[in-house]
């Protein structure tokens, strides 16, 4: 999927915008633009080595020739999903698309204290660009929605599978913390002290100093988590009791300092707790393979003509010559 995706953004990035025109607001989208060479370009140097260019031309041939075929494969897969999305009366609009891209930005960035792993790391992991998630996002959501009337999980279906599944639904021991970030150690020192000697609230000091952007206003809480092992966690769980605070903890987004809020014991939860959240990852599970065998199923049924084959090997310039002997 990565070389896939970064074929896709390097041609994207050449060729024109494979996006949906997301505009800053998150305003409706407009039709997926078609990749096109700009008019006259074609000796437009792209970049200089020691005064000689590389025109645009030569580019674009070394670019095509190493990835055309998917980038070409990525665009007719697209045009058929919209083709069948239209016939069958399936629309998603640039806000729920928006919805989805800030409710997975959000999952990882109050992870990243613990992960080190921020939301630009996890697109760059996967070979994206904010532009080019929104619009995987896109035609994604329109394959969901084209099948999401047969995703039917039944009451037995839950129940069966909690009882099958018991142990791996398992708990681990868990403890609730809250944190604030700071940029130094110092900072981090003198904001807890404060704190200790009543000076400021914990609350208020999280709202006024967090770098955490996410949780900052609500006190920095971010919920129940296991010990993973992680510096953050092995502090997390070394508090003793709730209101317990940490001394600085370093991660890759600053000097942390963490305050226990609850614990609970490691347990099997019991059904009755557990039941909505099973049958909701049961019906995620049932979308996503109801939306693989439709994409399977659109593509097999498409009429696809291709036009224009795609190089194999780059060749934008000949070898230079063997030196005489």
């Amino acid at each position: 999927m990565n070389q896939k995706a970064v074929m896709y953004l390097c041609l994207a990035a050449i060729l024109g915008t494979l996006s949906l025109g997301w505009g800053q607001g998150g305003e409706q989208p407009a039709a997926p633009a078609l990749p096109q060479l700009s008019v006259g370009s074609a000796d437009k140097p792209v970049a200089k080595v020691n005064g000689e260019p590389i025109s645009e031309l030569a580019f674009l041939t070394v670019l095509t020739a190493r990835y055309g075929g998917p980038c070409l494969s990525d665009l007719i897969e697209n045009l058929i999903i919209k083709q069948a999305a239209a016939k069958a009366g399936v629309t998603v609009d640039a806000q729920e698309v928006l919805r989805r891209y800030v409710n997975t930005e959000r999952m990882v960035e109050t992870r990243a204290p613990i992960t080190g792993e921020n939301f630009d790391m996890w697109l760059a992991q996967r070979s994206l660009t904010r532009d080019s998630f929104r619009t995987e996002l896109y035609y994604q959501m329109l394959v969901e929605r084209m099948v999401a009337d047969q995703v039917k999980i039944e009451p037995k279906q839950v129940a069966d599978f909690y009882a099958a599944n018991k142990e791996q639904l398992r708990e681990p021991a868990m403890v609730r913390v809250a944190h604030i970030c700071v940029a130094t150690e110092e900072e981090a020192r003198k904001l807890k002290a404060s704190i200790v000697q009543g000076q400021i609230t914990w609350e208020d000091a999280a709202k006024q100093h967090s770098l955490d952007p996410w949780t900052k206003d609500n006190g920095g809480d971010m919920g129940f988590m296991e010990d993973t092992g992680t510096p953050f966690h092995k502090a997390a769980f070394a508090l003793a009791a709730n209101g317990d605070i940490s001394d600085p903890v370093q991660t890759r987004m600053g000097f942390h300092l963490l305050k226990r809020l609850a614990y609970k014991q490691e347990r099997i939860p019991p059904f009755e707790e557990i039941e909505e959240t099973i049958r909701q990852r049961l019906e995620a599970r049932s979308l996503a393979n109801l939306s693989s065998q439709k994409r399977a199923e659109l593509m097999r049924a498409a009429q696809v003509e291709i036009l224009q084959q795609m190089p194999t090997e780059p060749s934008p310039v000949a070898p230079p010559a063997a030196p005489a002997q």
